[in-house]
């Protein structure tokens, strides 16, 4: 267990130094990121990074009223659920999210959430609160993924029910030569 938060640690140190030279980087340089993130774990040329241009994705989402006010507005610990959200235009990749409201008053703070994006060869973890979210991993082809989710900051909450809101995902991962279990 110790090994595992002394990982979490290390990897979000690294992410919040990335970041933090990704905002004083004119032009959002990633190529300069991407190389101080790699030297910080000692990657050298071993990881490949990429990006998913940013989109807009919108779909049903449900919202649990946890306080039972009944209201239109979400009040702290409401949730919402969205169980696909789609781009526009397209059916790839989609977005399931959850989303919490930590705020008393919501409009004070960006929710908390958790965002699993599926593409047809594999799925990108993300958490945090908007607009800056951690990839926290993946699975197939991103099995191992790092990096940076950017959502808008504030999601768009229509009448019928529907969400929308614009992401892009920056994110890296190792390159592993030979079998992973032998």
């Amino acid at each position: 267990m110790k090994v595992i938060c002394i990982l979490s640690f290390l990897f979000l140190s690294d992410a919040i130094a990335a970041k933090t030279h990704l905002r004083t980087t004119s032009e959002n340089d990633h190529g300069i990121v991407n190389h101080l993130a790699k030297q910080s774990r000692g990657l050298g040329d071993e990881s490949q990074c990429k990006s998913v241009a940013q989109d807009t994705y919108r779909g049903m989402a449900v919202l649990m009223d946890n306080d039972n006010s009944g209201s239109f507005f979400p009040t702290q610990g409401d949730v919402s659920i969205a169980n696909s959200l789609m781009p526009r235009g397209g059916t790839f990749p989609h977005i399931k999210a959850i989303c919490t409201l930590t705020a008393a008053v919501p409009s004070e703070s960006p929710p908390f959430c958790t965002l699993e994006t599926t593409f047809v060869d594999g799925k990108i973890m993300s958490t945090g609160s908007p607009p800056d979210l951690v990839v926290m991993g993946g699975t197939g082809a991103y099995l191992g993924a790092f990096g940076t989710m950017t959502t808008a900051e504030d999601f768009t909450r229509y009448l019928n029910g529907d969400i929308s809101f614009s992401a892009s995902i920056y994110y890296c991962r190792l390159i592993i030569p030979g079998p992973l279990f032998p």
